[in-house]
């Protein structure tokens, strides 16, 4: 395979196909968003002393995007951005997520609704196992909504709902 490069600096990651004839007609994609991550800081990118053999090991065998906008700046829109496909400001997502207080002086909700159709429902009506693990930061507290309300079939997660579910052993041997 030519060596093309792919990294896309988060979390969600939708993984393999469901099945074994699937897999080898669909590509498995893994999305990497990481904050503060810097260009230059992966050893793959040329840093004298930073060791990342397993994204070494990824952008090797995949494709690495090097030019590309990200949606704002600041975490919970730039992951609106990249779950709806949508600038943030369609659903008046301009900062990250906070207190209610804090958001509604913002004018903003408390979390990405959860009827907006996102990437990983996408993937996973066309046959693919999602997965997100990391910082989520699209909602918290005991009343947001949950990973899977988006789409997401396995999930461990920081910054989101308390009552994230828990992964179904067949869902994660397919991961």
């Amino acid at each position: 395979m030519k060596n093309k490069n792919i990294l896309c600096v988060l979390a969600c990651a939708s993984l393999a196909s469901p099945t074994v004839l699937q897999a080898a007609s669909k590509p498995n994609i893994i999305f990497i968003l990481a904050d503060d991550l810097g260009w230059g800081d992966p050893a793959f990118h040329g840093h004298p002393y930073m060791k990342t053999p397993n994204l070494d090991r990824l952008a090797s065998q995949g494709a690495v995007f090097n030019q590309f906008y990200v949606a704002n700046p600041v975490c919970s829109p730039s992951r609106t951005g990249f779950m709806t496909g949508h600038y943030p400001a369609r659903h008046n997502v301009d900062g990250h997520f906070a207190t209610h207080a804090q958001n509604a002086s913002r004018q903003m909700p408390d979390w990405l609704d959860p009827k907006v159709t996102t990437v990983a429902q996408l993937l996973k009506n066309a046959g693919y196992v999602t997965g997100h693990f990391g910082k989520w930061h699209l909602g918290n507290g005991p009343d947001a909504p949950t990973p899977d309300q988006y789409g997401i079939e396995v999930s461990k997660t920081i910054n989101s709902s308390d009552k994230e579910p828990q992964p179904d052993n067949e869902v994660t041997q397919q991961l």
